[in-house]
């Protein structure tokens, strides 16, 4: 993308390619959504806190919220 112009075509096209390539691998996945609920998506992700084992608060904005993230396990 560099070695583009900003508004060509070539350019456009580049960034179009890459976006497909990335939805289609999938190099990053979201785990954590927000607005005023916390809410998560275990299809990639488990070990979130739930009422019954509520060991961290999963809000990454509170303090112990970046340790939610070391109690994840990949689904397999």
């Amino acid at each position: 993308m560099g070695l583009t112009a900003p508004g060509s075509a070539e350019s456009l096209q580049v960034s179009q390619d890459f976006l497909k390539y990335w939805i289609e691998n999938m190099y990053s996945i979201p785990v954590i959504s927000f607005k005023k609920f916390v809410t998560w998506d275990e299809r990639y992700w488990t070990g979130f806190p739930t009422s019954e084992n509520p060991i961290y608060m999963p809000l990454y904005w509170f303090h112990g919220g970046k340790f939610t993230f070391q109690s994840l396990k990949s689904v397999e």
